[in-house]
């Protein structure tokens, strides 16, 4: 295989993520709804760009932009 040529994943690896992985994370979330409520819940989602940002930049060598981090400055003031 030739470097930077793309490599799908196979069958198990798309059900192990699609499947098990969303539906662990639904029953989670569902269950915060139940237990703290609906406005408590959506606050969940507001990390997710920053672990994004922080897997990209340990995981795949991606570069953290001052783009990056502004908007993951925004996101929290934004919370804040």
């Amino acid at each position: 295989m030739e470097a930077g040529a793309l490599h799908l994943p196979g069958w198990r690896t798309l059900v192990a993520l699609g499947v098990v992985c969303t539906g662990f994370t639904l029953v989670l979330f569902y269950t915060l709804i139940a237990r703290s409520g609906p406005a408590h819940a959506a606050l969940a989602f507001y990390p997710s760009p920053g672990f994004a940002v922080l897997f990209g930049t340990l995981l795949l060598r991606e570069s953290l932009t001052p783009v990056a981090l502004f908007g993951l400055v925004a996101i929290v003031v934004g919370v804040a």
